[in-house]
C-alpha cells in the first residue's frame, strides 16, 4: 500500500542527506518489487506512474476512509461544551486547521490569510491550529501572528489533543481550513466533512 511519495515531490526538505536518501530509496525498491501497489488516491496513483515509472496496470486506487465515530453531533451544544472541556480557551465561532508544523502544511500563509480578514471578523472567528507543537515553533508562530496584528485572543494552538476531543472538535467548527502544499490523501479533509464541517482545502 502507497500512501504518498511526497519525499521525492520535495526531495531538498525530506531526503537532504544521504543517510535519508539511502534509507528511502531502500523502502522504494519494496514498492518497484510489487506485483500490485494500491494507492490510497488518484493523486498518489499518479505520483507512483510519474516518479517510480510503474506500469499504470501495476498501479491501482483502492481510496481510504474515515472512523465510524466522525460524524455530525446529535447535539451540536454538547459536542462544543465536551469541545472545551478539553480546550478550555476555545470560542465559539471558531476556525479549525488540524496540521502539522511543517512547511507542506502550510500554517504560516494560513496565518498571513487570517490576518487579512476585518478585525471584527477576527473577533467572531477565531483561528484554532489543532497539532503537537514545540515551544520554539508556538513562538515563532505567535510572533508571526502579532507582527500582524493579530490579537492573542484570536489565536490558539491547542498542543495535541485526546481522540475523544477531536471527534467534539471538528462539528464544533465554524469553518475547517486546510490549505497544505501536498497530500497523499488529506484525511483530515475526510474527517472534517463527515463530523458536518464546512471546508476551504487546497487541490494539492
Amino acid at each position: 500500500t502507497l500512501y504518498d511519495l511526497i519525499p521525492l515531490v520535495y526531495p531538498n526538505v525530506y531526503l537532504s542527506s544521504l543517510v535519508q536518501r539511502a534509507a528511502y530509496d531502500a523502502q522504494l525498491q519494496l514498492v518497484r518489487c510489487a506485483d500490485l501497489v494500491l494507492c490510497i488516491s488518484e493523486a498518489t496513483r499518479r505520483d507512483a506512474i510519474k516518479y517510480l515509472g510503474l506500469k499504470e496496470s501495476r498501479v491501482k486506487v483502492i481510496g481510504t476512509g474515515v472512523e465510524d465515530h466522525f460524524h455530525p453531533p446529535v447535539d451540536p451544544t454538547e459536542s462544543f461544551k465536551l469541545a472545551q472541556s478539553a480546550v478550555p480557551e476555545l470560542q465559539p465561532g471558531f476556525v479549525m486547521c488540524t496540521s502539522g508544523i511543517e512547511f507542506r502544511k502550510n500554517v504560516d500563509r494560513l496565518i498571513e490569510a487570517y490576518a487579512r480578514l476585518r478585525r471584527e471578523v477576527r473577533a467572531k472567528h477565531q483561528l484554532v491550529i489543532v497539532w503537537r507543537i514545540s515551544g520554539e515553533t508556538r513562538a515563532r508562530l505567535l510572533g508571526l501572528a502579532f507582527s500582524l496584528g493579530i490579537d492573542p485572543s484570536e489565536i490558539l494552538f491547542t498542543g495535541l489533543v485526546s481522540p475523544e476531543a477531536l471527534v467534539a472538535l471538528y462539528p464544533s467548527a465554524h469553518l475547517f481550513v486546510f490549505p497544505s502544499l501536498y497530500e497523499g490523501f488529506g484525511l483530515p479533509v475526510a474527517e472534517a466533512m463527515a463530523a458536518g464541517a464546512p471546508c476551504i482545502v487546497s487541490d494539492n
